[in-house]
């Protein structure tokens, strides 16, 4: 299933379509029993850091996480690659750095529509 912008939603569908329990991959992430859980439900959110870590775990690539089915023409996604690579590169800057973009990738975004 594509990504549809809930993270939440695709954490689930992607643990029940590697069939193990949330609380399996939590160990295998080396964090808490209800990590993952609490994030689905919303008690939490995820860092880019555990969402890589998951995905190793699932067998599957960060940017697999957010792909569409390109081949499907009712599903879109404003995620392309370059704001994916942005997200993953933000982690490793400094907070001015990061307000910068932000406001750039907000100012870009409002000319699209």
């Amino acid at each position: 299933m594509a990504y549809n912008g809930d993270y939440r939603k695709r954490l689930r569908e992607i643990a029940d379509e590697v069939g193990k329990p949330l609380n399996e991959l939590c160990y295998e992430m080396d964090r808490s029993h209800s990590f993952l859980s609490d994030i689905i439900n919303g008690r939490q959110n995820m860092r880019v850091d555990d969402l890589e870590v998951f995905c190793s775990i699932v067998g599957i690539e960060p940017a697999d996480f957010f792909g569409t089915d390109r081949d499907d023409p009712d599903i879109g996604s404003d995620c392309s690659q370059l704001c994916l690579e942005v997200v993953y590169e933000v982690k490793k800057c400094d907070d001015v750095l990061l307000r910068t973009l932000l406001a750039l990738l907000k100012e870009v975004n409002g000319r699209r529509r």
